[in-house]
């Protein structure tokens, strides 16, 4: 089986080749990860020919543009990667089969919700990052809904041992100012790329198997958090590995102060019940899968 990882070298793709490797997969799967010189998300004709002439089994969509505040300003860049390549690999693989599973966010609601987002939710983007993406969704459900190739996966505030994230950025700053002013209102799960990478492969496994996949599921860890929260708690595991000192602080403040250009949702909880009924799959909870991410990856981290 072929299997095709677009954004292999992203942060969320590292943890995907690592799983794969780390599981010894290599006599079931191909994994095949290429770079842009061979697949180019900007250009449609390449995205046909590349996959066309592959044939992959499944393709792992795992590319986007993620710089939230950036894209409201090169609008149509985040648009022609997050929603207009999605189309064109969705149109090659309706021409020649195969499966897509696509990663997705919480940034498609707008966070005026006080529960968990359901998987049925009505998609409401508060910015052109959401929007896009949420219009990526939409042209899997059209295009290959009726089908059920297309599968989607909406994870949450990700933090991965390569790449920039929210974890490297904290310890950064606590080296280097010993005091950090993180946003407290803002609620979400944090998500570890290793929790999406390891359902990834399992959503792949299960298919293999013929259980049916849901058209969309939610990956998160479990528990919820503010940044402030999730900041205090990447402080506690920095300290206890030395990796700060143990005189940093970190203040919390009103999403107010903290004026970014594009507006955040402040409430972006996912619901992670059906999915992990379904799939039989545990999604820990944020704090085991970061302390565990760190100690295991304590070099990218410091």
């Amino acid at each position: 089986m072929k299997i095709l990882l677009i954004g292999a070298k992203g942060q969320l793709g590292n943890s995907i080749k690592e799983e794969f490797n780390k599981n010894n997969l290599k006599n079931e799967f191909k994994l095949i990860c290429p770079d842009k010189n061979n697949l180019n998300l900007l250009d449609d004709n390449n995205i046909d020919d590349y996959i066309s002439s592959l044939l992959p089994d499944w393709i792992i969509n795992a590319a986007a543009y993620t710089n939230v505040d950036k894209a409201e300003i090169e609008i149509d860049l985040a648009f022609k990667i997050n929603r207009d390549s999605t189309i064109a690999i969705c149109n090659t693989l309706k021409r020649i089969g195969g499966k897509l599973l696509h990663l997705s966010t919480d940034f498609v609601f707008d966070g005026e919700s006080n529960i968990s987002y359901k998987l049925n939710t009505i998609r409401n983007p508060l910015n052109i990052y959401g929007k896009s993406k949420s219009e990526g969704e939409l042209a899997i459900e059209t295009i290959l809904g009726e089908s059920g190739q297309g599968k989607i996966l909406r994870t949450s505030w990700l933090i991965g041992f390569s790449g920039k994230n929210f974890a490297k950025t904290i310890l950064f700053l606590l080296r280097k100012n010993g005091l950090v002013k993180v946003v407290a209102d803002n609620i979400g799960r944090p998500t570890t790329t290793t929790t999406v990478a390891k359902l990834c492969l399992e959503i792949i496994k299960k298919d293999l198997s013929n259980q049916q996949i849901p058209s969309i599921m939610h990956c998160s860890n479990s528990g919820i958090a503010s940044w402030y929260d999730l900041a205090v708690a990447i402080k506690e595991i920095g300290t206890s590995l030395s990796i700060i000192p143990n005189n940093v602080k970190i203040i919390p403040i009103p999403s107010n102060q903290y004026p970014t250009k594009a507006k955040r949702p402040i409430y972006s909880a996912l619901d992670l019940y059906d999915t992990s009924k379904d799939l039989e799959f545990d999604f820990i909870h944020w704090t085991e899968a970061l302390n565990t991410l760190i100690l295991e990856k304590e070099s990218y981290f410091t």
